[in-house]
């Protein structure tokens, strides 16, 4: 059983990546499917690394996963961005150049106009020897030929909202969340 993973939805089913389990993050990923009322998986290869409470989206042909936290007890959070071309998944995934943001956990994630963004979640910042949480606002765009970018924060901060984020037209919307207070 596993929670707190990354679901995308494709046209081949849900894809499921890493999550946390009994033993903490892992890195596991799949394809889910139901036909005829029978729920099945097509393994997909695992991530370079556990993750857990990340957020992703796809894009085109390729799922991106950014973030998350990769030990039990969320000591600390990521900025690291994995890719699988679906196209090409039997290479496995591939780690890109990390966010320049600070590393989060339970961010949300977007895919438009040929761009991946990411954007709030929540920092572990040390404060007396334990991780505090720390809501985020700032957001950030990855285009897969210029790299990252800086966008506009948020009006306010968002943790844990439903990601990847809706998309119309030509805009995603972060819709609740966690703010933090």
């Amino acid at each position: 059983v596993l929670g707190y993973g990354v679901s995308v939805s494709s046209k081949r089913g849900v894809i499921c990546v890493g999550g946390n389990n009994a033993d903490g993050p892992c890195a596991d990923s799949f394809i889910l499917t139901v036909a005829e009322g029978v729920a099945r998986t097509e393994p997909l290869p695992s991530l370079p690394a556990p993750l857990a409470n990340a957020a992703g989206a796809l894009l085109e042909k390729t799922v991106y996963v950014c973030g998350g936290t990769d030990q039990p007890g969320e000591r600390t959070a990521l900025n690291r961005l994995f890719v699988l071309d679906l196209s090409k998944a039997t290479r496995g995934w591939s780690e890109l150049e990390p966010c320049p943001g600070r590393g989060r956990m339970l961010p949300v994630a977007a895919a438009l106009d040929g761009a991946f963004y990411w954007v709030g979640g929540v920092a572990l910042e040390p404060v007396n020897g334990h991780p505090q949480r720390a809501y985020l606002r700032d957001g950030w765009r990855y285009h897969p030929r210029r790299g990252w970018e800086r966008i506009a924060d948020l009006p306010k901060p968002a943790a844990a909202a439903p990601s990847p984020a809706p998309v119309f037209g030509s805009r995603y919307f972060v819709v609740g969340g966690d703010d933090g207070s």
